[in-house]
């Protein structure tokens, strides 16, 4: 569900640094709208694409280089699959405030110690150490 969602001051600063395009400078504040309540949304392109920049047949090129920026050059998302769907989860969204908060139905994105536990407990059932 779309919110209304107030931007900081410090993240125009953070946006601006580097070189980092204006697509994504752009595309970041437009996913803080269509984030849940925990800073979760749809990954996929196209539902993306469809919700920020509607009528831009290009944007579907774009998009994928732009999401990266934001995820390596700032780390301001998080990219993660689960059960095969794409999902994106804000980084810094414990910085938003959300008056009366409703529980996300996106699953959250696997601790890192999750995985690790995962490959370790793989590899014991295989024998290996």
């Amino acid at each position: 569900m779309s919110r209304t969602r107030l931007l900081r001051p410090k993240i125009a600063e953070l946006l601006s640094r580097g070189t980092v395009p204006i697509g994504a400078r752009l595309l970041y504040y437009a996913l803080l709208p269509i984030a849940d309540d925990e800073g979760r949304l749809i990954g996929n392109h196209r539902y993306i694409a469809n919700r920020v920049f509607p009528n831009d047949p290009d944007i579907l090129d774009k998009l994928p280089a732009w999401l990266s920026s934001l995820e390596n050059d700032l780390r301001l998302i998080h990219r993660y699959h689960v059960g095969g769907v794409n999902y994106i989860e804000i980084t810094d969204w414990h910085t938003q405030r959300v008056a009366h908060p409703t529980p996300s139905s996106l699953p959250a994105p696997a601790q890192q110690n999750d995985l690790f536990d995962e490959v370790a407990l793989a590899r014991a059932k295989r024998g290996e150490p």
